[in-house]
């Protein structure tokens, strides 16, 4: 399965001990030759617009997007939202090229877990993903390419009401700037938030 963030991509499989060779050529072959057929690219543009626009019209997803507007400025990736123009633009040309650079070896990291010998799995990584060809080596990680301004909390409270005709429900969010996941006290607090129930409970 993939998971798209707007942090990173996860590609994850699972499979028994006897048959991770199999499932490691699979990665490596999806990672190395993806096509992006045409028609297919076509549909998932039409799959993620359509869903974009149906999240879009609940007034929870409506009061997220203000809140992130808020939090981050103009010039933070978070402040920004899809469009359904941004991504009925996507064409095949455009998804295959974010591939083929964003997409590479030196960009990924592999994590193996699981019941099996060491050494000969190293060899067999090796050996799946040694013939990974880089495709262009001055494409470094977006973090590094781009320069993310620091958020720093607003010392002043602000609020904003957004008025919708036709629909029932109301949402009410607060929130502020949190802890970097860079800082040294982030996993600490994302315990003693699962602990208090943050994690569990709606």
């Amino acid at each position: 399965s993939a998971t798209a963030g707007r942090e990173f991509v996860q590609i994850k499989g699972v499979a028994f001990a006897n048959k991770a060779k199999n499932l490691l050529e699979i990665l490596g072959t999806c990672l190395r030759n993806s096509t992006f057929d045409a028609a297919q690219v076509e549909m998932a543009v039409t799959y993620a617009a359509d869903t974009s626009l149906e999240s879009s019209l609940s007034s929870e997803e409506r009061a997220k997007r203000v809140l992130r507007k808020m939090i981050f400025p103009p010039n933070h990736p978070y402040h920004n939202q899809p469009t359904q123009e941004s991504i009925r633009a996507i064409t095949r040309e455009s998804a295959y090229e974010f591939y083929r650079k964003r997409y590479q070896p030196h960009l990924t990291t592999l994590v193996v877990s699981g019941g099996f010998d060491l050494e000969e799995m190293a060899a067999l990584v090796e050996k799946i993903f040694s013939v990974w060809e880089v495709y262009d080596k001055s494409v470094v990680t977006i973090r590094d390419q781009h320069s993310v301004p620091d958020v720093s909390p607003s010392s002043e409270p602000a609020q904003e009401d957004v008025i919708v005709e036709g629909l029932v429900e109301a949402v009410t969010l607060m929130g502020h700037i949190g802890v970097s996941q860079c800082d040294p006290n982030y996993i600490p607090l994302t315990l003693a938030n699962i602990a208090l129930g943050g994690d569990t409970l709606s």
